[in-house]
């Protein structure tokens, strides 16, 4: 059945309140893939630390599952080979093979690949679009953010799917460059309804598309800020036959351009990639949920222990009745820095060094700490299918062949 074209601004909505939700829970586990501490406000190391604390650790379990996982699946080389079931067909397969190769190593597919392979795993899914370059004279393939693309997740395979909505955001300059002031295509090959232009709101960065727990959104929040944006949802209707394709800003009840799809022989130029089912949805599921409370867990467990280590540091105690001139006695004692320097003392009668100086007792660490990392290591890893070995760590193994 048809969508309408009036229910997609319902739609884009709906999706846009959908990752508002999403989002949060999307950049907390890119930061743990960064080995980025990110402070968790249920969490006991962020109540006894500040947050900005130089003693908060992490253990970037998730960088090195993905840097593994990646180097095992992602060729550094890709090429194909193309056999041809005919005999008078093989010549035309070596050709066609030979004209993969070289598109796969002008537009560096390992790159394309590795980066599509990454967001899988970080993320619950991964989108990368063929796009025809008129740059370069060749197609190309982009991976798209997964948080600025939307698509009907109603549909039990990715073929059927009705509809999908990629996420852009336009400066003034940019988006007035396709209102031309005459009746003639701009470099896009979009001519904007210049009514509907009218009603577009300029503003600053959408929020909902903001990652603002990282020193890095920072920068780009200064950068953005000297621009005014709209974001702009390119949607590619698959329901009717050919398909039709509308540009929708934000909040906006009529498309600023409807026309066919860009590409006549790919009506989805999106293709997605996902190494988990959650078994409700084509979402799909990303590795770093799985992993997200051992690991945030066992960063906590971390933390606390790196503080308890700290305050265990004994610190020197002074009796101050057992000296004459206890003031440069302390002057002297705060200033040494060396083997070299000379500390002058006079004690009283009948008493010794050891009866001036003394340490704050230290505690030690329950045995239920190293009990606790060892389990929440353990377990990242078997919900990971990592085994320790494939990052150099051979553990208990007397023999190669029991690896």
């Amino acid at each position: 059945m048809a969508l309408d074209r009036s229910v997609f601004p319902s739609i884009i909505k709906a999706h846009v309140e959908m990752a508002s939700k999403d989002h949060p829970a999307w950049n907390r586990r890119r930061s743990m893939y960064r080995c980025d501490p990110w402070e968790d406000n249920q969490s006991t190391a962020t109540q006894v630390l500040a947050p900005d604390s130089d003693l908060r650790t992490e253990t970037g379990a998730l960088y090195a599952y993905v840097d593994t996982m990646i180097a095992s699946i992602v060729p550094p080389n890709p090429q194909v080979t193309c056999r041809a079931r005919r005999e008078i067909l093989k010549l035309a397969a070596m050709y066609r093979a030979a004209l993969i190769n070289d598109t796969f190593q002008r537009l560096n597919a390992e790159t394309v690949l590795w980066r599509g392979a990454t967001h899988a795993s970080v993320y619950p899914r991964s989108i990368i679009k063929a796009v025809w370059s008129r740059k370069k004279g060749r197609p190309d393939f982009l991976v798209i953010d997964p948080r600025n693309f939307f698509f009907d997740m109603e549909a039990s395979r990715w073929e059927d799917i009705r509809y999908a909505i990629e996420v852009t955001v336009l400066t003034e300059a940019e988006f007035y460059a396709r209102v031309p002031s005459v009746k003639k295509r701009n470099a896009t090959g979009r001519v904007y309804d210049a009514n509907v232009a009218k009603k577009v709101q300029f503003g600053s960065y959408p929020a909902w598309l903001k990652d603002p727990k990282t020193g890095r959104a920072e920068l780009n929040e200064k950068s953005r800020s000297v621009f005014k944006w709209c974001v702009i949802f390119e949607v590619y209707d698959f329901t009717v036959p050919g398909g039709r394709y509308f540009h929708y800003s934000e909040g906006a009840t009529e498309p600023l351009f409807e026309g066919d799809l860009p590409y006549v022989f790919v009506p989805n130029p999106f293709w997605l990639v996902k190494f988990n089912d959650n078994l409700e949805d084509e979402g799909g599921l990303s590795d770093a949920e799985i992993v997200e409370n051992p690991v945030l867990r066992r960063d906590e467990l971390l933390s606390l222990e790196l503080r308890h280590a700290q305050s265990t540091i004994p610190i020197p105690v002074v009796n101050e009745e057992d000296l004459d001139n206890p003031d440069q006695f302390l002057q002297q004692f705060a200033t040494a820095t060396g083997p070299g320097d000379v500390i002058r003392a006079k004690l009283k009668n009948g008493k010794n060094i050891d009866d001036v100086l003394g340490k704050t007792p230290t505690t030690q660490l329950p045995l239920s700490f190293a009990s606790m990392d060892q389990k929440l290591d353990q377990e990242i890893m078997f919900r990971l299918g990592m085994p320790q070995y494939t990052r150099g760590v051979a553990g208990q193994s007397a023999i190669a062949t029991e690896l």
